[in-house]
């Protein structure tokens, strides 16, 4: 599965708007949303599992019902907008772009956010270097900013 939410819209997208749902589901951290994955199988099986199956995990109410309802996949929708804004991307933790020095601690978060701007352009211009963006932590993904 592709993990990265680039700036236009793609099937990508797609593909990664479960763990950015996830992320943003209240109550779940990096562990829970990695458990979650493990004990479905997959992101499709954790979105079409019922609110029965969801809360015999031990999840929150709140977050079982946030899952289930969609207000998860909702509110992912909307911040992958003020991403496309800030000019983004949001890279997930099996993302090969991943900061490896990031996917070393204790409990990782499962997504993070890349600038697309870049100080250290290529002939492409395309980055050279792999940054964080600052906006990371105003957007609650997690993650140290830094080149």
């Amino acid at each position: 599965m592709s993990t990265t939410i680039p700036v236009a819209d793609s099937p990508v997208a797609e593909q990664a708007l479960p763990w950015l749902a996830l992320a943003l589901t209240p109550g779940l951290g990096p562990t829970r949303v990695r458990r979650l994955v493990e004990r479905f199988g997959t992101m499709t099986a954790v979105f079409h599992a019922s609110l029965t199956e969801l809360e015999a995990t031990g999840l929150l109410a709140v977050s079982a019902q946030a899952i289930g309802t969609g207000k998860s996949f909702q509110l992912a929708q909307e911040e992958i907008e003020k991403v496309k804004a800030a000019g983004a991307q949001i890279v997930t933790l099996d993302d090969s772009r991943y900061p490896l020095r990031l996917k070393e601690i204790y409990d990782p978060p499962v997504l993070t956010l890349c600038a697309r701007r870049c100080r250290h352009p290529g002939p492409t211009g395309d980055c050279r270097r792999r940054h964080q963006a600052p906006d990371a932590l105003r957007f609650g993904y997690g993650g140290a900013p830094g080149d």
